[in-house]
């Protein structure tokens, strides 16, 4: 047994275990949980609650991806899943919100993970017990991340919260643009929604409030809701009804002062924006580096998208100033690409603004990111 051995010897160990191994361990006692907690802080960095699997994930500091660590399930599943051949454990106590869950914790040999069997009653709060357990476990901010697909199932399997901190949307199939604004009525975004799939929603939509949008498919962006945007970040691609008019259109709006919050908008993949009928438009200065700096500091709580092209460095693009407040905006225009930026904070702390790259894994060519939360497909719920 474990415990047998020395201290030093027992922490060795429980560091080369996998996540999951590190959770059945915990699992045994008080003793159990406080050693493990003792040995693997600051190796996660962050869990994800995947509802399409059903299973809480985590990702260690030296990778990429989330790997699973356990999976859950109702009772009454018990019967269907049995011919994956679980095997009886034990039990473990969960708890989320003072509600406390006694739940059966058994081990798929299919998947390869625990596997935890919880009341129907406590369907929606299993998952968020399982994260705050791990996040305690592992000593990481308790922030859940869910990985879900936007289905009439996928609503109603949701964990029981009213707020998010992000959310991705990734469907197969065209949206319900109802179902989603009524789901954004109900569940409050604090942060950031990317929408993977096409959609067609009409500028009241509460898609359009959210601070940090990201729309993959923006093919079906209208005029009307693009000068609606009342977020702070718009990461638009293939805006392909957009027109050099509406670019103007939306850079006025700004001068006028109908958007305060605004810090940045980017559209991707068009072509048809006419650069020199858009600048001749507005008053222009090169850059001042007595102004502002010459990289801009994209915002954080914004959804990771690699691009080709260094889009933050502005040395080389033209500012314009908002007359009533002196705010400047600096604007980039290449062949297929708008960049609006506003300079809220003109020069970032020293040291907190730098060309991030990572090497693309189809060449050798170089990606700059844009925004700080690689997650692919998730959204993270607040943990109260």
């Amino acid at each position: 047994m474990i415990y047998r051995l020395p201290l030093f010897a027992q922490v060795t160990i429980i560091q080369q275990m996998i996540p999951y191994e590190c959770f059945l361990l915990s699992s045994l006692s008080k003793k159990s949980k406080r050693l493990v907690q003792r040995s693997v802080k600051k190796r996660v960095k962050r869990t994800m609650v995947n509802l399409v699997e059903k299973q809480i994930q985590t990702c260690e500091y030296k990778e990429e991806e989330e790997i699973g660590i356990v999976m859950w399930a109702k009772c009454d599943l018990r019967r269907i899943m049995a011919k994956n051949k679980f095997h009886e454990n034990k039990w473990i106590n969960l708890e989320y919100n003072g509600i406390e869950m006694n739940c059966r914790l058994t081990f798929n040999n299919l998947d390869k993970l625990p596997m935890v069997w919880c009341d129907s009653k406590h369907v929606k709060l299993v998952p968020l017990a399982l994260q705050k357990y791990i996040s305690e476990l592992f000593g990481i901010s308790n922030v859940t991340v869910v990985k879900m697909k936007f289905s009439t199932s996928d609503f109603s399997r949701f964990p029981d919260t009213t707020e998010v901190d992000h959310i991705a949307e990734w469907s197969p199939t065209k949206v319900n643009v109802d179902l989603l604004d009524g789901f954004l009525r109900r569940v409050t975004v604090k942060h950031s929604l990317s929408i993977l799939s096409l959609l067609n929603f009409n500028p009241n939509s509460p898609i359009l409030s959210v601070d940090h949008l990201l729309l993959f498919l923006a093919d079906e962006l209208s005029r009307e809701c693009f000068l609606n945007f009342r977020g702070k970040t718009g990461l638009f691609i293939n805006p392909r009804r957009l027109t050099t008019q509406d670019v103007i259109d939306f850079v006025k709006m700004w001068l006028d002062g109908t958007n305060t919050k605004l810090e940045s908008m980017i559209l991707l993949l068009n072509p048809f924006f006419a650069r020199q009928q858009i600048l001749e438009q507005f008053e222009t200065k090169p850059w001042d580096p007595k102004r502002r700096d010459g990289r801009f500091k994209y915002p954080e709580n914004t959804p990771t998208l690699y691009q080709p092209n260094d889009l933050l460095d502005c040395t080389q693009q033209v500012d314009i100033e908002r007359e009533h407040d002196g705010l400047l905006a600096t604007i980039v225009l290449t062949e297929d690409e708008f960049c609006f930026f506003v300079w809220h904070t003109p020069f970032a702390p020293p040291g907190t603004v730098w060309p991030a790259t990572i090497q693309s894994p189809t060449s050798n060519s170089v990606l700059y990111p844009l925004g700080t939360l690689d997650f692919q497909n998730v959204c993270m719920v607040k943990s109260n």
